[in-house]
């Protein structure tokens, strides 16, 4: 990893340009890491951030000791009563190619653009990407326990310890990886079953099981099991091993994403800049044996180490991650009619696949977890995406031509 950690540093530096630039500055290690390397070439950069709504979030503690050491720079907070609810606006359709999967920040996101561009910025700087490359999965375990079953065991053990893994059934998953054909089969067969443990490790050929959400109806389930089976039959592993595989398919998957969060930043006329996406950067990750940087005792310790020197060590030694629960719970009760409303003429609904009375009743309901608001916003993302795709296409002019 010592090797590793200085392509990596070499990488990130390579991507971080001078001119008119803006930064992200959450507090956390991914984009404070940004923020140092863009000063070293412009002092004055212009630093932002949201404020939390969160009491127990610690983001503000560790910007506020980035912005003293960024002295030269000017330095953006937007207080909560600025932003925009999360879920603001939920019919407010993505001109996009597909389903934009970020609805309940969209607004937000809108308004950072529209301020960042007030502001003179033309390109922006953020740390999106940093959880997938620098926070392994656990499919990497299957490889090292081959490899290296001491290690391997040590690492479970620790895991197992943080997150609360069951050791047998973490164990058998590790002895019977299976095929990719065999993950997505699977996921075909228990599409309808109940969401299982959260305790659960993600050792298999995706990022998570997937199932049907009780407001989907028994068409729409049918329909997702037959493209499920056509997956089995076309899909390659994106590696050698589940951990290979694993890296790649959580980046391909937030890229395409982040590629429409651009988008909305290009609608204010501001660059968006995703420096742990680029190729260079990822090369550099890749090349790093992935249980050196995959330590259940250890935050990022990759990035950490790149960054060590360029970034205050109180930030590199961080081991906790904000926590947004408020602004969830506040901007669902703020905008839970609006988003019923975009679905009583539901587009999903006409094509029978979606209950209209199921999803009101799960959003009404008392929120136990998270995992509702997580299958509601690629929902609200999907009838956007196919409201918009319902739309006569404009006629071009020059087909009015005589």
């Amino acid at each position: 990893m010592a090797r590793g950690a200085e392509g990596v540093r070499a990488a990130l530096a390579e991507t971080v340009h001078s001119g008119q630039v803006s930064a992200d500055l959450s507090g956390g290690l991914d984009s404070t890491s940004l923020c140092f390397l863009a000063a070293r070439e412009n002092p004055e950069l212009l630093t932002f951030r949201w404020a939390e709504a969160e009491t127990g979030n610690d983001d503000a503690e560790f910007a506020a000791r980035s912005i003293a050491a960024l002295d030269r720079a000017e330095h953006l907070i937007v207080p909560q009563h600025e932003l925009p609810a999360v879920f603001a606006d939920p019919d407010r359709p993505v001109d996009a190619d597909e389903p934009y999967a970020f609805t309940r920040s969209a607004a937000r996101i809108r308004y950072s653009a529209e301020t960042l561009a007030a502001r003179g910025s033309e390109l922006h700087l953020a740390g999106h990407g940093g959880d997938e490359l620098f926070s392994p999965l656990p499919g990497y375990l299957h490889q090292l326990l081959r490899r290296r079953p001491v290690t391997a065991l040590s690492h479970v053990r620790a895991h197992a310890a943080l997150r609360r893994w069951p050791l047998f059934g973490t164990m058998a998953g590790l002895l019977r990886p299976g095929t990719v054909a065999g993950w997505w089969r699977q996921q075909a067969e228990h599409l309808s079953d109940p969401v299982g443990s959260a305790r659960r490790p993600v050792l298999g050929w995706g990022v998570a099981p997937l199932r049907a959400q009780p407001w989907v109806t028994a068409d729409g389930r049918d329909m997702a099991r037959k493209v499920l089976h056509r997956t089995a039959n076309e899909a390659q592993p994106l590696g050698r091993d589940p951990g290979e595989h694993q890296a790649m398919l959580v980046l391909r998957s937030a890229a395409a994403q982040y590629r429409l969060t651009a988008g909305l930043y290009a609608d204010a006329g501001v660059e968006l800049r995703l420096p742990f996406f680029d190729d260079r950067v990822v090369e550099a990750v890749l090349r790093v044996r992935r249980h050196e940087h995959a330590d259940a005792r250890r935050y990022k310790p990759l990035l950490a180490e790149a960054m060590r020197g360029i970034v205050p060590d109180v930030v590199l030694g961080r081991a906790t991650k904000g926590e947004f629960g408020a602004d969830i719970r506040e901007g669902l009760r703020r905008n839970q009619t609006a988003i019923l409303r975009l679905f009583e003429d539901s587009a999903l609904a006409a094509r029978g696949l979606l209950d209209p009375d199921r999803l009101r009743a799960a959003v009404r309901s008392p929120q136990r977890d998270y995992r509702v608001v997580a299958a509601l916003e690629p929902l609200i993302g999907c009838e956007r995406w196919l409201r918009a795709a319902d739309r006569p296409a404009p006629r071009r002019l020059d087909a009015l031509a005589p």
